[in-house]
């Protein structure tokens, strides 16, 4: 479980050669507003749940194995 602050959150996973599908418990962190995944070994699509990023800035999720489309909830990102 990620744990849920209630000030602005910065998490960086890059370059750990992390594996599988993008936990979609991430797009919960509602004041998030630096997310680094990149370089890793991710795979499936991206969640649906990181559209409800209220307040994110910066998003990597560069270097990975993802598939599908982009959801349309990122359109909701400011």
């Amino acid at each position: 479980m990620i744990p849920l602050y209630r000030s602005h959150l910065t998490i960086l996973f890059r370059n750990l050669y992390l594996t599988g599908s993008v936990p979609p418990e991430f797009g919960d962190s509602l004041h998030l507003q630096v997310f680094y995944l990149e370089n890793n070994k991710r795979t499936d699509s991206i969640p649906e749940s990181l559209g409800r990023f209220g307040c994110l800035i910066k998003l990597n999720l560069a270097r990975n194995k993802l598939s599908g489309s982009i959801p349309t909830s990122f359109g909701n990102l400011k």
